[in-house]
């Protein structure tokens, strides 16, 4: 698994993989090197160098904007089974991940709409999903013994499922239910 840190900070919990990287590695540091997971982190300018062919799964996390050649790189790695998976933050060009990632490469299913929430307020987030889980990776949380899947998310970005702004509304729902226009 890689992980790309798009704004690493001074390192440790300040870094945009930290939790990711320890949600991947559940284990004490001495065990690190037995476990089935192998991550390994780069920040996103050592992207372009990077050699995708060799991780099942790439986790992009606030990752500003792609050079030619990554997105070249990312289309030959999709083409070839590998995954990708983008965590956006403060720090990415919104424009490039609509315009170039999903509508001309189409790479993800969906354009950013606009951010909500406060990161600055830790007594109001959104969950992803808390039970009745269907996915094979996601059953284990099934069962309350094995712990729970509870990942707050304190601010986020509305998808706007491909084809949505000339199919659907001009207003989606957000998670508290409050309707927000659809940029066009």
């Amino acid at each position: 698994i890689l992980l790309v840190d798009g704004e690493p900070g001074a390192g440790g919990r300040e870094s945009e993989v930290f939790y990711l990287k320890n949600a991947l590695l559940p284990v004490p540091r001495p065990e690190v090197e037995q476990y089935y997971n192998k991550v390994t982190t780069i920040t996103s300018q050592e992207l372009d160098t990077a050699k995708l062919d060799q991780y099942d799964a790439v986790f992009l996390a606030n990752v500003t904007d792609f050079t030619e050649s990554t997105l070249t790189a990312f289309a030959d790695y999709l083409k070839k089974g590998g995954g990708l998976v983008f965590f956006p933050g403060d720090n990415v060009n919104v424009s490039q991940y609509n315009n170039t990632l999903a509508k001309k490469l189409q790479f993800p299913p969906a354009t950013l709409g606009e951010p909500l929430g406060d990161a600055g307020r830790d007594d109001q987030f959104v969950l992803l999903q808390d039970k009745n889980f269907e996915h094979p990776i996601a059953k284990l949380w099934n069962d309350p013994t094995a712990g729970t899947l509870n990942v707050h998310f304190y601010k986020y970005f509305d998808l706007l499922p491909a084809g949505s702004e000339k199919d659907g509304p001009d207003t989606t729902k957000t998670p508290e239910g409050v309707e927000v226009g659809r940029p066009r």
